[in-house]
Order: C-alpha cells, then sequence, then structure tokens
C-alpha cells in the first residue's frame, strides 16, 4: 500500500540517504515521482549540489544522479534541524 509523506518528510529522506551515501548508482525515473520532485526541489532551496538531473520535458522516465551530490550549509541546517 502505497504511504503518502509530505514534502519536509520526503527531503529528510532524501538528505538522510545523501548524508550515508546510499546513492551508488544513477537511476531513471518518473519525473512525475515524489521522488524526482524532491530532489529538484533539494537543488532549487539550494540544499544539495553537485546533482545530476535529466529534464523530462517530452519523456516518459528522466536520469537522476546523486552519487556525487554534497550539502550546502542549507542542507545542513535542514537536516540538523529535521533530524530525529
Amino acid at each position: 500500500m502505497a504511504h503518502n509523506v509530505s514534502l519536509t518528510q520526503a527531503l529528510q529522506g532524501l538528505l538522510n540517504d545523501v548524508a550515508q551515501h546510499h546513492f551508488h548508482e544513477a537511476r531513471q525515473i518518473n519525473p512525475d515521482s515524489m521522488f524526482y520532485q524532491t530532489v529538484q526541489y533539494a537543488i532549487k532551496k539550494e540544499l544539495l549540489t553537485a546533482v545530476t538531473i535529466e529534464d523530462p520535458q517530452g519523456k516518459a522516465m528522466a536520469g537522476v544522479d546523486l552519487r556525487a551530490a554534497q550539502f550546502t550549509s542549507g542542507g545542513k541546517k535542514f537536516l540538523a534541524t529535521h533530524s530525529a
């Protein structure tokens, strides 16, 4: 069963996964997915750098590569503020 999470929860999960180096390969994902939208938001809000994300215009799938992702000071602050 699907579990809906808030954007804040999705960001917290994404940033925790980056911190723990869980991304070992690039992924092809649905650009309508929460994961893709969360990565886009993290880039837009300057929480992460060194992320490669494909423009999905006209495509069913888009590439996302978080292997080299790095935290900005804002990303570190977000993670510290939202850690349990």
